[in-house]
């Protein structure tokens, strides 16, 4: 007997095309009418505490029901990934068994050999990555009787220059992406070891200029609230949240020391320390997280990086031109680079949500905590996926999704995975953007967190709910 919940009306997507009207004009505008965004930057923190106080519901059988696989899964595939992407793979998994899959389109177009995908094929998962460092240094931590709390400074090599702040910085600031180092490079930082020591050199700008106050760090106010709220600039402190993908490029070489895989020693000698550092480092990782996560998950002989006829990006469907290489991101081990498959990933994530990999109490500080992936807040316009609340029988529960993107130009590969109450697990893998798809308010596209929002919901609803209590 499948238990049935009632999905508050106000919270609920309001479906498109999955949902069975396919008349954009008809569906209300982005509003609490599709999605009750929180109000305040208050009404937020508000909400994450709440949903954090029933956490428990993402593991261990605490919110148990069925949940029809077919349903969910069919909706997604007819609705998202069949019509818009050039190859996807998708899985649904509760309690850490694997319910079902979808298979679908090239992992490589004609232009390049017509290979389909299919559950073994390998993509890049880029930041997807970062959850999995944090997995191996948080047991790492634990081994040793370590807490987050942790600072990373005897744990750099000792050849580094330490800019303002560096020995302030602790193991979570850095996982957190809340170590208010900024690569000046890109968008997200960048991902090579020579970067990351000139960024710990730099130090932290803000404690530089004597704008951050270290001995009141708090968990702020997300950056971007109070930007967009006061209309003025803040001050990047340790503690503060920002992505930056060099987090992670340091976060791999402080693991290895950490865990005594690689001594201070190691490059004596060497006339260029840099590479020597950045090739020992690497290889020290993969250990790592092959006897720390890989391991556990009974998957210690997987080739982590490009191996076989590995997906390819492209720019959608439809794309013509020749599909491009995510293979030069493997020297951003710790923050990018692991290619896994689609059953790889299910029996990784399986063994994460069922204690396998690390500990409740871990599985909890990460997914909680954001390490790895994200600031872990939902923006005051509904627009960040990365953290979300859903009501069920008038309960607020915590909805948590790892999320990595390659692109080169216009061509991308992505994976998403959805960690929803019930120890529902939606994982998918994809490789290209999408050609438009429905709109909310008739500029922005849908995203796919709100599909799979709408695929739970109908999943798990059922008898005489009314239609609104429904995608």
């Amino acid at each position: 007997m499948k238990r049935v919940y009632t999905i508050v009306a106000s919270i609920a997507v309001a479906c498109l095309t999955a949902c069975g009207n396919t008349d954009p004009s008809s569906q209300p505008a982005h509003s609490s009418d599709f999605f009750d965004g929180p109000a305040t930057v208050q009404e937020a923190l508000e909400w994450r505490e709440e949903a954090f106080q029933n956490q428990h519901a993402l593991g261990f059988g605490a919110l148990e029901f069925e949940i029809d696989a077919d349903e969910f899964l069919d909706r997604l595939e007819n609705s998202f990934f069949e019509p818009n992407s050039m190859g996807y793979a998708i899985a649904l998994l509760q309690d850490g068994n694997l319910l079902g899959t979808r298979i679908g389109g090239y992992a490589r177009a004609e232009q390049d050999g017509a290979v389909r995908w299919t559950e073994t094929t390998k993509l890049h998962i880029a930041s997807t990555t970062k959850p999995i460092t944090a997995m191996a240094i948080l047991d790492a931590l634990r081994e040793r009787g370590l807490g987050v709390d942790e600072t990373i400074g005897a744990y750099l090599p000792d050849y580094w220059a330490f800019g303002p702040g560096i020995n302030a910085i602790t193991f979570e600031q850095l996982l957190r992406h809340r170590s208010g180092l900024i690569a000046n490079d890109s968008g997200n930082g960048g991902i090579s070891f020579e970067l990351a020591k000139n960024v710990v050199a730099s130090g932290v700008e803000d404690v530089a200029s004597g704008r951050c106050d270290l001995e009141q760090q708090t968990d702020p106010v997300p950056t971007e609230f109070a930007t967009d709220l006061e209309g003025s600039s803040v001050p990047f402190c340790p503690g503060d949240p920002r992505y930056q993908n060099v987090n992670f490029v340091i976060a791999r070489v402080v693991a290895v020391i950490l865990d005594e895989r690689v001594d201070q020693d190691v490059c004596r000698g060497i006339l260029d320390l840099d590479q020597c550092w950045d090739s020992e480092t690497k290889a020290a990782f993969d250990e790592m997280i092959r006897d720390r996560v890989f391991e556990k998950a009974s998957l210690s002989q997987i080739a982590l990086g490009p191996s076989g006829r590995f997906a390819l990006a492209y720019a959608s469907k439809n794309d013509a031109q020749p599909g491009s290489s995510g293979a030069s991101a493997a020297r951003g081990v710790g923050a990018v680079g692991l290619f896994l498959s689609l059953l790889e990933m299910c029996d990784l994530v399986g063994q994460f949500t069922t204690e396998g990999v690390i500990s409740a109490g871990d599985r909890l500080i990460l997914l909680q905590g954001s390490y790895g992936y994200t600031r872990g807040f939902l923006a005051l316009d509904g627009t960040d996926t990365l953290f979300e609340t859903i009501l069920l029988n008038g309960t607020r529960y915590p909805i948590h999704t790892w999320e990595g993107s390659w692109s080169r130009d216009v061509q991308a590969e992505r994976n998403s995975i959805f960690f929803y109450p019930g120890s529902i697990v939606f994982i998918a893998m994809y490789n290209s953007d999408f050609e438009p798809v429905p709109t909310l308010d008739g500029t922005r596209p849908w995203p796919l967190s709100r599909w799979v929002r709408c695929a739970y919901v109908n999943a798990i609803a059922e008898g005489d709910d009314p239609i609104e209590n429904r995608c």
